[in-house]
């Protein structure tokens, strides 16, 4: 079995001006898998972009607008079997509370409240979660302008309520240390200006 993961992801890139920001992040993710005669790959892409004002030195608050795109593919013998694409879009405001600031590192929680609905083309089916979660994330000034940033996902901890709009389909509900999909944590530049 071959497995080939590709990702390319760009995390926090804020622009600072009269305590108004704003930032994002950009995923990519390929699989492809074999076993004899059956193919199954995925293409997986995200963008995240923030907005957001900082109130004072430890507190500062926004908007993450989210959207998803995944697209799964089987062939058995050269054939296309099964395509599937699922998007999601949401929504999900913040607030940051720095609590921790030794030299160039700061520590900061990053508390928010979301909302996503996902669209399953292949079942027809709409999907709405929302929640709270609560995140550590750890940030290394380089320059006057540049740090590195680390959000701590496998660390995060909260809530999750889905329900689908499929006749008898159960809701679910999540509660726990990282809570949702998602990687264990993700790395990026900071630029300020």
């Amino acid at each position: 079995m071959l497995i080939l993961v590709l990702i390319f992801t760009t995390a926090v890139v804020p622009v600072f001006a009269n305590g108004k920001w704003i930032a994002g992040s950009i995923s990519y993710e390929s699989t492809n898998t074999k076993n004899g005669t059956e193919n199954y790959s995925s293409t997986t892409w995200s963008a995240d972009p923030e907005i957001g004002y900082v109130f004072n030195k430890k507190w500062s608050g926004g908007l993450i607008v989210t959207y998803s795109s995944k697209q799964n593919t089987t062939e058995y013998a050269g054939f296309n079997f099964a395509r599937d694409n699922v998007r999601t879009i949401g929504a999900a405001p913040f607030v940051k509370y720095k609590f921790l600031i030794i030299g160039n590192f700061t520590a900061f929680i990053k508390g928010k409240i979301f909302y996503n609905n996902t669209k399953v083309d292949s079942q027809n089916i709409s999907i709405n979660s929302y929640g709270v979660s609560i995140l550590p994330v750890i940030d290394y000034k380089l320059t006057d302008t540049w740090s590195a940033c680390a959000a701590l996902n496998f660390a995060s901890i909260g809530y999750m309520h889905s329900t689908s709009d499929q006749s008898g389909s159960p809701s679910s509900d999540e509660f726990g240390l990282r809570t949702g999909n998602g990687s264990l944590f993700n790395v990026g530049l900071v630029y300020h200006f």
